[in-house]
């Protein structure tokens, strides 16, 4: 899977990946944020109306924020068919592959209010947790995945008869930076 998910960009597209890491960053944080309120708030205004069972804006957010994150395999498979820009290409790619860890944090940051009034004060401290969430949970997942690229460089685990000993090593290293982030009260799946 690993092996899969790196090689199958093209080289072209990893450099125009980093590139273009500003405005992907860009579409995903400020997209995903405005999908999340666009929904949540037209979802809320609709149960006002009457047009559907109404939500408290709280849960209309958090759903928002649920079915903000995209998923564009169809939009990149006729880009590469079609021959689509690079930069376009990167761009779309690059913002799917951000937006579900920024709708996941953004969830979890909307369901901390549950139990809190939303002042000024529970709301920096939520921008913050969100912001410490997101970038715990990244560092969390490069720690590990740089002491298993040691591990495996330093160590004769490529030599044909550890292959097992070097597949599992791959399977167990994910699940030990979820462990590990759970731990910490970060995101896993980021």
């Amino acid at each position: 899977i690993f092996d899969a998910g790196f090689n199958t960009v093209p080289l072209v597209l990893k450099d125009r990946f980093w590139e273009n890491m500003d405005a992907i960053c860009m579409f995903a944080f400020l997209g995903t944020t405005m999908s999340t309120g666009i929904i949540g708030f037209g979802v809320y205004a609709t149960g006002l109306m009457g047009l559907c069972k109404g939500m408290p804006l709280l849960h209309s957010l958090a759903f928002g924020a649920l079915v903000s994150a995209t998923d564009p395999v169809t939009t990149l498979a006729i880009f590469q068919e079609h021959g689509a820009d690079l930069d376009l290409y990167a761009l779309v790619f690059g913002e799917s592959v951000l937006n579900d860890a920024i709708a996941i944090v953004l969830y979890q940051s909307l369901l901390s209010f549950q139990s809190v009034p939303a002042d000024a004060g529970h709301i920096w401290q939520a921008f913050l947790a969100f912001w410490f969430n997101l970038c715990g949970s990244v560092l969390v997942g490069v720690l590990v995945a740089l002491f298993t690229s040691v591990l495996l460089k330093h160590t004769s685990l490529s030599r044909k008869e550890y292959e097992m000993n070097e597949a599992g090593i791959l399977v167990v290293m994910p699940y030990v930076s979820y462990i590990m982030a759970i731990a910490l009260n970060l995101s896993g799946i980021i």
